[in-house]
């Protein structure tokens, strides 16, 4: 076979695999585009943008994330609530202990995750919203009070 043949035939070749792609009759699986998993540092801060804008709460609520507070106010309360329901923490009022041991995993390497799922596991059994209670967003307060309280006995709090 000459040089020239060849190259007609790889020709006909790709022209075939091309057609047969146009048509959607290729038997190759599409390569379905990869969307990289965000850290949890990144989700935090997207949950922390977002929580702001929804509650157009200014800029000085996001410091609340990297300290220890307990929130004081309404508006703390809620944005921290707002966070927490963003990232999966709590829902229907409730903390969500499955989805806090499935972040700690992303985020940290031993001691720190024994540390952060015994700070769980207590923060799961204790935090509970009074059915009576009329204070607004009041979740927001009792996650960060047990991870803070709890947090202080094994010393550890969990930051992003």
């Amino acid at each position: 076979m000459t040089k020239y043949h060849r190259t007609v035939c790889l020709l006909s070749i790709a022209v075939a695999i091309l057609t047969l792609e146009i048509k959607g009759q290729t038997t190759i699986a599409p390569q379905k585009p990869t969307t990289p998993k965000l850290s949890v540092a990144q989700n935090l801060n997207k949950a922390a943008m977002e929580c702001q804008s929804r509650l157009g709460v200014n800029q000085a609520f996001m410091s609340l994330l990297s300290t220890k507070n307990i929130p004081t106010n309404e508006k703390m309360r809620c944005f921290l609530l707002c966070v927490y329901e963003t990232l999966g923490l709590v829902k229907d009022n409730k903390f969500i202990g499955s989805n806090a041991r499935l972040m700690a995993a992303r985020r940290f390497a031993e001691p720190e995750l024994s540390k952060a799922n015994q700070l769980i596991d207590v923060c799961e059994k204790s935090i509970v919203v009074p059915s009576n209670s009329t204070e607004f967003c009041a979740l927001g307060r009792l996650v960060r009070k047990c991870f803070k309280e709890e947090g202080e006995k094994i010393d550890f709090f969990p930051r992003a």
